[in-house]
C-alpha cells in the first residue's frame, strides 16, 4: 500500500490494494532523535512523545487519537468531496501541520 495519496480510478493500476494512510493506525515510528511519530514522513506537530522519556506502548495506546479519528479531515476541500469515503482526507503528510488544511489533492491535480 503506497502512502502518497488517493488516486481515484487509477488506484489499482499503481497499487496492489486501495490507498489508505495508515499513520498512527497500523504504523508507528521512532525517529533517529527518539521522537515517536506515526510515520517518518509526518512533520513535527504530529510527534506524540520521545522514546527516551516515554514508554512506546503507552504513547501508542494513548496519544495517537488525532490519527485514529480523522473526522477533522473532512473540512475545506474535503468537506464536499465525493471521494472522501475512499480517500479519508488523503495522507496526513499532505496536510498543513498547524491548521490541518489539505496541501495537496491528487484528484484535483488530475482534474477530477
Amino acid at each position: 500500500n503506497g502512502c502518497e495519496g488517493y488516486l481515484g480510478e487509477y488506484e489499482m493500476e499503481v497499487r496492489d490494494q486501495p490507498f489508505f494512510c495508515q499513520a498512527g493506525i497500523h504504523i508507528g515510528s521512532v525517529l533517529a532523535n527518539g521522537d515517536i511519530s506515526a510515520c517518518p514522513s509526518l512533520r513535527s506537530d504530529y510527534i506524540q512523545g520521545n522514546i527516551y522519556q516515554d514508554d512506546f506502548w503507552t504513547v501508542w495506546n494513548t496519544r495517537f487519537q488525532i490519527m485514529r479519528d480523522r473526522s477533522w479531515t473532512k473540512t475545506g476541500r474535503c468537506a464536499s468531496c465525493k471521494a472522501y469515503k475512499q480517500c479519508q482526507g488523503n495522507g496526513l503528510h499532505l496536510r498543513d501541520e498547524k491548521t490541518g488544511a489539505l496541501l495537496q489533492c491528487h484528484l484535483e491535480m488530475m482534474g477530477k
